[in-house]
């Protein structure tokens, strides 16, 4: 008889006529920690999508153009926490932009800092800080993943104005 060791430190006693018990041992822990790697190592990303403004949900401060209001939003997974979201109003004006979520200090001018984070796979939130203020922005989806809210609050950062809002979208079909 020989002693075994599996890596969860448990004393098997395994006798060499009996590796039929050492072989399901080893297949039982083989196929648990693969699932679990497989069911918890990767959360899904609801972030993704083509996104609508919703104007009847969506409230805007004071000095924000209503063309938020009609924007078309498509925000594409680059990897990494890191997104390209390109919007489109109703003039036809587009403009992209590149956010990301790892919690590093990134300049989008040389004096404005971002710094983006992963909350959890159904929340992002965005501090920006510049020479006029400080802006945090909240991106939530909803538990069902259909509907994307931006809650913006804070001082612009570039225009020193007061910013309290939110702008909702509503998912649509994938492209």
């Amino acid at each position: 008889m020989r002693d075994f060791v599996c890596r969860t430190c448990y004393r098997l006693q395994v006798t060499s006529s009996d590796t039929s018990a050492r072989s399901f041992v080893l297949g039982a822990f083989a196929i648990l920690a693969g699932g679990l790697w497989c069911a918890g190592g990767v959360a899904p990303d609801y972030f993704p999508g083509t996104w609508k403004a919703n104007p009847v949900k969506t409230k805007l401060s004071p000095g924000t153009s209503d063309l938020r209001k009609s924007e078309l939003m498509i925000v594409d997974d680059m990897g990494l926490d890191q997104y390209r979201v390109t919007r489109t109003t109703s003039d036809g004006k587009s403009s992209t932009v590149g956010l990301w979520f790892d919690g590093r200090e990134r300049f989008s001018a040389p004096d404005t800092g971002v710094v983006g984070v992963k909350v959890s796979s159904y929340h992002f939130r965005n501090t920006i800080k510049g020479p006029k203020g400080t802006l945090v922005s909240d991106w939530l989806v909803s538990p069902d993943g259909k509907v994307l809210t931006n809650k913006r609050k804070g001082t612009g950062t570039e225009t020193g104005r007061v910013i309290d809002e939110q702008l909702v979208y509503d998912r649509q079909p994938d492209r």
